[in-house]
């Protein structure tokens, strides 16, 4: 799970237009996205049904099915939003699937903690590295909202980014991709820089993407829009 950040008083006091751009993004994204979802026949609202209420939590390991039901519902997304905000969208992918254990019906499909105080957030039982040892906790999570699956498929995708654009810490990483990294470097600078307790949160990611054959080792030039 994404390990907590404290913003200091400067960070908390983001810039106020570049909230309200992000927040116009997000409206656009998810209009445009839906009507992209549709093109392609691939509404996920159609495909899972919206979870209510506490977190619906699945039993034993994802089937085969499950596995192609989740990437085929999140990876045209990751793809587009990856293309807005300029990140990969391998990342989206993966760090879903391992945050959320296939499991779309997971009100945090990312796993990132709380860190917005102008957003609903939940408690919940999580698994953190302490001292080195595995241990259960309960942690408070950002929900990033939607009325379907669709629309919180969409949003936490969305919240992704924007965490990692927002927090100094995933410099590097971002930057590094920007610059003709690959997806792989993304993936390991962002695991190093403490998005998770995990000591071996990217080694998790690079199994995932290699049993799935998703491609992480080349560079992308998918950029499409300047960000602010």
């Amino acid at each position: 799970m994404q390990e907590s950040f404290h913003p200091s008083s400067r960070e908390q006091n983001l810039d106020l237009d570049r909230r309200q751009g992000f927040a116009e993004k997000r409206k656009t994204l998810s209009k445009d996205l839906s009507n992209f979802l549709k093109i392609l026949h691939q509404d996920p609202s159609d495909q899972v049904a919206t979870t209510k209420g506490k977190e619906k939590r699945r039993k034993g390991p994802a089937s085969k099915e499950q596995k192609i039901e989740f990437i085929q519902t999140i990876a045209p997304i990751a793809k587009k939003v990856g293309a807005k905000f300029g990140l990969p969208w391998q990342a989206i992918l993966l760090q879903a699937i391992l945050e959320s254990g296939w499991d779309l019906s997971k009100k945090t499909l990312h796993g990132i903690k709380k860190y917005r105080k102008d957003l609903p957030s939940f408690a919940t039982k999580t698994k953190e590295f302490r001292n080195g040892k595995m241990k259960e906790e309960i942690g408070e999570f950002q929900d990033f909202g939607g009325s379907t699956q669709q629309e919180k498929v969409i949003n936490s995708c969305i919240g992704y980014c924007q965490f990692l654009l927002n927090n100094k810490r995933y410099k590097k990483a971002i930057n590094t991709f920007r610059n003709g990294g690959t997806p792989r470097n993304f993936v390991k600078l962002v695991a190093d820089a403490g998005y998770a307790t995990d000591p071996n949160y990217y080694n998790s990611l690079s199994n995932i993407a290699k049993s799935n054959d998703i491609d992480i080792d080349n560079p992308q030039t998918f950029i499409d829009e300047e960000l602010t």
